[in-house]
């Protein structure tokens, strides 16, 4: 079963309610309405984005309607089940400028061990985990495709400094403008501080304290 998104930038665009996560506010236009706000404001057509932790798909899809059909979006989902559901959401839409990585984001190219969490969102690279998926490195990724993003949203569970430091090629070259949802304390301040050696501006997406804030906005 399929049912039309039915307010807010998505309207129109069908959405697989047995996906799991918060249906009910997707489908009615106000999930996270302050992050997808943001990419309201700075996602401009023709964008290329690359979604690092794209779950079943709410900012693959989000990404491809604000670039348009001169954009591109590369969406990484190591999650089987997930990754599943996200392929289907952009095939159900006709995104052909969506492209769909069943892989997660590392500083390494290869092969790691997966762990499932307690949602569906909450997967994650662990040493003790049941099952093995593909690694990419954004700066392998890029230069073997001439991709130049001009934005990064990652959402990855924790390994969000290991994105950062497999990106830095990537990341002085185009500097791209970063949505950044981190998991912990200790893992925040050292993606902030790693951010910072590089010039980016910081700024909390939801509250007043970038140290404080589990997601930023890094330009």
């Amino acid at each position: 079963m399929r049912l039309p998104i039915l307010a807010g930038p998505l309207r129109g665009q069908w959405w697989l309610p047995h996906s799991r996560g918060k249906v009910l506010r997707i489908l009615g236009g106000t999930y996270e309405p302050e992050q997808t706000r943001l990419f309201q404001e700075r996602i401009a057509p023709g964008a290329t984005v690359l979604d690092i932790g794209a779950h079943v798909g709410y900012y693959t899809l989000l990404s491809a309607v604000l670039a348009g059909t001169h954009g591109r979006v590369f969406a990484f989902e190591p999650d089987p089940v997930n990754h599943a559901f996200l392929r289907r959401h952009v095939a159900l839409n006709g995104h052909a400028t969506v492209t769909v990585e069943n892989a997660a984001v590392s500083d390494t190219s290869g092969t790691a061990h997966f762990s499932f969490g307690s949602g569906s969102g909450t997967g994650r690279l662990s040493a003790v985990g049941a099952l093995e998926v593909r690694t990419v490195r954004i700066d392998d990724f890029c230069r073997d495709r001439s991709v130049q993003p001009g934005y990064l949203k990652i959402d990855v569970e924790g390994a969000e400094l290991s994105v950062l430091q497999g990106a830095e090629e990537t990341i002085r070259a185009h500097l791209p403008a970063i949505f950044l949802s981190t998991h912990g304390a200790a893992i925040h301040g050292r993606c902030l501080s790693w951010l910072r050696e590089r010039s980016y501006t910081l700024q909390p997406i939801i509250g007043d304290d970038v140290s404080t804030a589990s997601e930023v906005l890094c330009t």
